[in-house]
C-alpha cells in the first residue's frame, strides 16, 4: 500500500485540474446546457429579435439515447476449464451480472446507465461511480441482499485525468445537507476510518448544505468539508470506483500545448450547433412574421376619445363614427419562398447529427422494409464509437464487482441470483455489449437455428446461446 497522501497535495491537484484542465471543457458544457434547456442566445448582442426556441436540440439527443443507442446488455463470461460445470457457473455469474445492471440502474433516481448513456452522447464524455458497497444492504441467511450501488454522476462533478483509461485517482465534489455530514461522520468514527472531528462540530442547521470533495485512489479514500479534512480511510476495496469514457467522435488536435479534454469530450450536437442557432432563428421570425400577420392591430382617426374606442373594441360592442376613420396596421407582404427558406439547415443538421431514419421516420422513395433497414443499419454505424466506449465502461464495472465479492468474501444475492467467492475464484474476467435485438431478426435466427440442430450440423447449446439466452445449459438440463 503507498503512503497517505499529503493534504495539501491532494487539494492542489483538485484546484489544478478543475481551474486548468478541465476549466474550458466545462464552461463548454453550459453552452450544451443552453441549447438542450432552449437558454442560449438567439441574436447577437444589441438584437432585440423575437423568440423561440424549437425542440430540436434536445429532440435529437432524446432520439439518439432512445432509438440508436442498444439498450439490452448481452454478458459473456468464458468458463476457465472445459466441462458442464465449469460452464454452468460462469452462466451463473453472468445471470447474477445481468441481475446486478438492472438492480442499480433501478435503485437510482436517475436511472443509471440511460444516464451515463444520455452524458456521453450530450457531452462527448461520460462517468460511472461504483461499484460501491450499500450500508443499508441486508444480510439474510449469511447472503447479502442487493449490496451494490452505481450512479452516474454528471461528469462535471468528477475530476481524473482525462488522457489515461484507467486513472489512478478521482475527486468527486458535491454539495451537502450538514445532517447527511453528521450521519457519515458518526458512521465513519464507530468504523476503521480516522476522523478529525474537529473540523466538523454539531450546532449546523440541518438543512445548511456544504462544499464536500471526496479524493479516491486505488489505496486512500479522504473526504474534505470546505477544504478541511474530516476523515482518511484505506480503499479496501483495492480498485478505483470511478470509470470514464468519452464518445470517440473527437480526436487531439495536432497543436496541443496543454492537457486539454475539449477536443476529446465531442458530443451529438457540437459540430451542428451554429446551423441550430440559425434554424431556432428562422423559426422565431416565421413566427413573429405570422403573429403579425394574423393578431393585426387597429387605427382610429376619428373626433372620439380613442380610449374609449379601444374599450369597445375590446368588448366586441357596435363602434360608432364613419368607416374611413378606421384601419387596420398594414403588415409585410412576405413572399412564400421565405417560409419555405432553411431546407439547407436542416440538412445540415441532418448529416452532423444523425439520419432521419433513426428516429423512426420513412425516406422519401422508400418502399419497403428491406429498404429502410439497409439504410437504419448503415446509419446505426455513427454509433458505433460511443457504444463501444460504453460497453468497454460498462465491463469493467462488472469485472469490479466481481472482485468486491471477492473482497466482501461473502454470498451475494440479487433478485434471485446468487455467487459467492468460490464463484469469483479469482477469474474476473467478463464481456459486457449492448446490441438492439431486432424481433424480426430474432424470429428469423430462432428459426434457422432449429433447421440448423434439425439438419445436425449445430448442437442445441450454441443454437441457444446465438439466440442471445446466457444460460443455455440450464435451459436444456430442464428441458
Amino acid at each position: 500500500m503507498s503512503k497517505q497522501p499529503e493534504t495539501t497535495e491532494v487539494l492542489s491537484l483538485f484546484t489544478h485540474l478543475q481551474n486548468v484542465v478541465w476549466a474550458e471543457t466545462h464552461e463548454h458544457w453550459k453552452t450544451i446546457d443552453a441549447y438542450l434547456n432552449g437558454t442560449f442566445d438567439l441574436w447577437p448582442a444589441g438584437v432585440k429579435g423575437p423568440k423561440a426556441y424549437p425542440a430540436k436540440p434536445s429532440s435529437i439527443l432524446e432520439n439518439a439515447a432512445s432509438f440508436n443507442m442498444p439498450q439490452v446488455a448481452h454478458i459473456t463470461r468464458p468458463a476457465r476449464k472445459k466441462g458442464n460445470k465449469k460452464q454452468e457457473k460462469a452462466d451463473d455469474v453472468e445471470l447474477f451480472l445481468t441481475a446486478m445492471l438492472d438492480d442499480v440502474t433501478r435503485k437510482e433516481s436517475t436511472l443509471t446507465i440511460p444516464t451515463f448513456r444520455r452524458h456521453v452522447l450530450a457531452y462527448g464524455y461520460g462517468v460511472l461511480e461504483g461499484p460501491l458497497v450499500d450500508n443499508k444492504a441486508e444480510e439474510i441467511k449469511g447472503k447479502l441482499q442487493s449490496p451494490f450501488r452505481v450512479r452516474a454522476p454528471h461528469p462535471q462533478r468528477v475530476l481524473m485525468a482525462p488522457h489515461e483509461r484507467h486513472p489512478g485517482e478521482a475527486f468527486k465534489s458535491v454539495r451537502m445537507f450538514a445532517r447527511d455530514i453528521d450521519a457519515l461522520v458518526a458512521r465513519k468514527g464507530g468504523g476503521d476510518a480516522k476522523v478529525f472531528s474537529g473540523v466538523w462540530l454539531d450546532g449546523h442547521n440541518p438543512f445548511d448544505d456544504f462544499d464536500t470533495k471526496q479524493y479516491w485512489s486505488e489505496d486512500w479514500h479522504l473526504f474534505f468539508v470546505d477544504d478541511a479534512l474530516l476523515y482518511v480511510e484505506e480503499n479496501a476495496w483495492g480498485f478505483l470506483p470511478f470509470l470514464q469514457t468519452f464518445s470517440g467522435w473527437g480526436a487531439e488536435p495536432t497543436e496541443l500545448t496543454k492537457l486539454n479534454p475539449k477536443s476529446l469530450a465531442v458530443g451529438i450536437l457540437d459540430h451542428s450547433l451554429d446551423s441550430l442557432k440559425r434554424h431556432a432563428q428562422r423559426t422565431a421570425a416565421t413566427h413573429n412574421a405570422l403573429m403579425e400577420a394574423g393578431l393585426f392591430q387597429y387605427g382610429y382617426e376619428g373626433k372620439q376619445d380613442a380610449t374609449q374606442v379601444a374599450q369597445a373594441l375590446a368588448a366586441g360592442a357596435l363602434l360608432q363614427g364613419k368607416k374611413d376613420e378606421y384601419w387596420f396596421k398594414e403588415t409585410p407582404n412576405l413572399p412564400a419562398w421565405m417560409f419555405q427558406a432553411g431546407g439547407e439547415i436542416d440538412a445540415d443538421i441532418e448529416e452532423a447529427t444523425y439520419s432521419r431514419d433513426l428516429g423512426g421516420r420513412r425516406q422519401p422513395g422508400v418502399n419497403t422494409v428491406g429498404q429502410q433497414e439497409i439504410l437504419s443499419s448503415r446509419s446505426d454505424r455513427k454509433f458505433d464509437a460511443p457504444a463501444v466506449g460504453i460497453d468497454a465502461t460498462v465491463t469493467e464495472l462488472c469485472s469490479n464487482v466481481l472482485r468486491l465479492v471477492k473482497v466482501l468474501d461473502v454470498d451475494v444475492t440479487i433478485r434471485g441470483e446468487t455467487i459467492g467467492p468460490k464463484d469469483v475464484n479469482e477469474d474476473y474476467a467478463v464481456e459486457v455489449t449492448y446490441q438492439r435485438d431486432d424481433p424480426v431478426m430474432q424470429i428469423q435466427q430462432r428459426v434457422q437455428g432449429r433447421e440448423d440442430v434439425k439438419l445436425g450440423i449445430l448442437d442445441p447449446e450454441t443454437a441457444l446461446t446465438d439466440a442471445g439466452r446466457e444460460n443455455a445449459q440450464e435451459i436444456l438440463r430442464k428441458a
